[in-house]
């Protein structure tokens, strides 16, 4: 059973797994969702650094213009937090203001570390 968190008025959905128990959420796992909501602007700063040339040469609108990634990472809001069935992994999910034509931007987090970033539909 998933289990809904609230960690700083952020919604965050934890999956059945490492970070429950007697369907409740284990003291790590509000931790590992604390962790990830206090570093919500570093997981923005590191994906707008590397999607910044992805929007400037594959997806750039005209009526937006080129964007830097201090631009970008303002842009990136609304974030959703899922946490995985398996220690150290959670994606985060970022509305893109229209940048890359409605998608989403997956940060996708394993071990603790970022280990990908996309753009999803």
């Amino acid at each position: 059973m998933d289990i809904e968190l609230e960690v700083q008025g952020l919604a965050v959905k934890v999956l059945d797994g490492a970070y429950t128990a007697d369907n409740a959420i284990t003291g790590e796992g509000i931790e590992f969702a604390t962790s990830i909501v206090d570093d919500l602007d570093a997981y923005k700063t590191t994906a707008a650094d590397q999607l910044v040339s992805l929007y400037n040469e594959v997806w750039l609108d005209d009526k937006i213009g080129e964007l830097s990634a201090t631009q970008i990472a303002s842009l990136l809001i609304n974030p959703k937090v899922v946490i995985y069935d398996v220690e150290g992994a959670a994606c985060i999910y970022f509305n893109d203001s229209d940048m890359f034509a409605g998608h989403y931007v997956e940060i996708s987090i394993d071990q603790f570390q970022v280990n990908g970033i996309g753009i999803v539909g």
